[in-house]
């Protein structure tokens, strides 16, 4: 959309016009908002390329109103079950079975589908109620109006607009988060300065890729569920996605998410499909070693190396005058994406803000401090719980030494003979824990 037609003046303005960013705007419009302006960095929305490739059950509920649900489900690979494995065992086979037994859970299983279909099927639902994102539009400057309504943004191009309340929504960069003097730490060092732009080196880094694997692929590599590896560098987790609708051969594409230790060199910051494939070959079942079972890289999709971290911002609501600023998604909080949490949590923000925003939009009521701040609150601790959890299943794939890998592996089979431990890792990861 041109920024021509930008207003000087609206009740909300979302920056960052992702999966979030998109959620929260739809929210406010289905509860009766109209005055509300979404913006965004980028010249168009991602086309290939993102680290969020699962869409949960509680995830998929939240949706389920917005009439997205049904259209993800008839796009995506359901997904019932996982499995935490060694490269020569099963240590934990995983499942949704504790969601299946509960009358209230709708979807009782997660759902494979790509963060940019996802983002494109919000933006197409946004579109028919009438709205569209400004780009590109860069914030630069955020200061509380001179009459006290709210704020005063700024932006690259010199364009300005007034709004009573600003939504960061715009990743870990964020440019709100900055601008609002929100500091950002990790939940475990908060005497450490603001980390947003800072790596451990210590951390192995990841390559995360899309890839065709040549067919006929392995019999025991699923099409629907996921296998995570703990191998001799560490965690590797294959993820199958959906084929390329325009593919008239339907090769099968699998996300591989794979660690690469110091002892290996330098990751590539382009893996070539040797690299991925000499991840597949050294750390799954799936090598050279079992010709029936041998997965081979026919070629790479995408691919994209980065190291984890992890940290969230010192609050996630801050006043302003009569309005304030409100952090959601990246923006308030970064993790690993082990057990695909990132773009979930951030979805579920998104509604629960959008739902608890809408009747000061639309009924033009005083803001309730109190009632912004009891909700932050809340969804901070809920973002510290998945730091915390990611990085538990983090540490557990990178351990070295083969007596402490041993010891992981005993402890992990012994739990994934136990049927409510097996049920409760699936629940764990589907969004209900956390609400």
């Amino acid at each position: 959309m041109s920024t021509s037609s930008l207003p000087t003046k609206t009740d909300v303005l979302i920056v960052g016009a992702g999966p979030i960013g998109t959620t929260v705007a739809i929210t406010l419009l289905r509860n009766g908002a109209k005055d509300i302006t979404i913006v965004d960095g980028s010249p168009e929305p991602s086309k290939i390329g993102s680290r969020a490739v699962v869409v949960h059950s509680r995830t998929l509920e939240v949706l389920k109103p917005m009439g997205i649900t049904d259209t993800l489900l008839d796009r995506g690979i359901v997904s019932r079950a996982f499995t935490i494995n060694t490269p020569t065992s099963t240590l934990i086979p995983g499942n949704f079975g504790s969601l299946e037994s509960r009358p209230d859970v709708a979807f009782p299983h997660a759902l494979l589908i790509s963060q940019c279909e996802t983002e494109g099927y919000l933006n197409k639902k946004l579109e028919e109620l009438g709205k569209k994102a400004f780009r590109p539009l860069k914030l630069v400057g955020l200061v509380e109006a001179s009459d006290g309504s709210g704020l005063e943004a700024l932006f690259e191009s010199g364009e300005k607009i007034q709004a009573k309340y600003v939504i960061g929504a715009d990743g870990s960069h964020s440019n709100v988060r900055t601008l609002a003097q929100i500091g950002f730490h990790q939940p475990d060092h908060p005497e450490v300065d603001d980390i947003s732009n800072k790596i451990d080196p210590n951390t192995p880094p990841l390559i995360v890729c899309d890839v065709y694997l040549a067919n006929p692929l392995p019999p025991s590599l699923s099409r629907t569920d996921i296998a995570i590896f703990f191998g001799i560098d560490g965690a590797v987790i294959i993820i199958p996605l959906p084929c390329d609708p325009n593919d008239s051969t339907k090769r099968p594409i699998y996300r591989i998410i794979a660690m690469v230790p110091q002892t290996r060199g330098e990751a590539p910051k382009n893996a070539d499909a040797a690299f991925i494939q000499s991840c597949v070959d050294r750390n799954t079942r799936f090598g050279p070693d079992k010709s029936a079972e041998h997965a081979i890289v026919e070629s790479v999709v995408w691919t994209s190396r980065f190291r984890t971290r992890h940290g969230v911002a010192d609050r996630f609501y801050k006043p302003f005058g009569k309005g304030g600023v409100f952090l959601m998604g990246d923006a308030a909080h970064i993790h690993s994406p082990a057990g695909g949490q990132g773009m979930n949590l951030g979805i579920r923000e998104a509604v629960a803000v959008g739902e608890m925003l809408a009747p000061f939009v639309t009924e033009g009521k005083p803001k309730d401090e109190k009632l912004f701040e009891e909700q932050a609150v809340k969804r901070r601790k809920i973002a510290i719980d998945v730091i915390n959890m990611t990085n538990g299943i983090v540490a557990a794939g990178s351990l070295q030494g083969s007596f402490v890998r041993a010891l992981r592996d005993w402890v992990m089979w012994f739990a994934g003979r136990i049927s409510y431990f097996r049920s409760f890792a699936g629940f764990r990861l589907s969004g209900y824990y956390t609400g």
